[in-house]
């Protein structure tokens, strides 16, 4: 179950409203941040920490933090450390206007399974095309789709800080050229 919390303005970030989602990413996410986000001015950083979880809500999650402009940052809010961003949420991540993993944090991917009675079914090459589609949309280079179906449902393919910044999953301020 994913928490979605609004930190309280500080002197650190005056003029922007931080949001923490941390935890595994439920279909209600997205319904969660929508209504945090509602009342929100200024710039938005959104500082995300998950293992993953629904993949579908992992998408609606980025296209809501794209549609209020907001960066996306990995951090472990209740450490104030890197944080991991596995599976689902890297897809949220990808929602950031501006995306920014300085800290050391994890961004993983693998292809998505689906709980199918007693064990799952492998639904990496039917969700290529959405997962594709949304990379493209999110403007991230398609070649971060190679990535994702390199690791099986049960396998994590972390990418380096290099591979991250090469295919425009990090882009650290950086404004993509028109």
């Amino acid at each position: 179950f994913m928490t979605v919390r609004i930190a309280p303005r500080s002197r650190v970030f005056p003029d922007t409203t931080v949001v923490y989602l941390d935890g595994r990413m439920d279909d209600g996410a997205p319904k969660r941040l929508s209504r945090a986000l509602g009342g929100a001015d200024g710039k938005i950083g959104v500082w995300l920490n998950s293992p993953g979880g629904n993949l579908f809500a992992g998408m609606q999650l980025g296209r809501i933090i794209r549609s209020h402009g907001a960066s996306t940052h990995i951090i472990d809010s209740r450490t104030l450390l890197p944080g991991e961003c596995y599976s689902a949420c890297a897809l949220a991540f990808l929602g950031g206007v501006q995306r920014f993993n300085d800290g050391g944090g994890r961004y993983g991917v693998h292809r998505a399974s689906l709980p199918v009675g007693s064990g799952d079914r492998d639904l990496g090459h039917e969700l290529t095309a959405a997962i594709r589609a949304y990379i493209r949309e999110m403007g991230v280079h398609a070649r971060l789709v190679d990535l994702w179906m390199s690791a099986g449902p049960k396998e994590m393919y972390v990418l380096s800080p290099q591979q991250a910044r090469d295919l425009g999953v990090v882009t650290d301020g950086r404004r993509p050229p028109d």
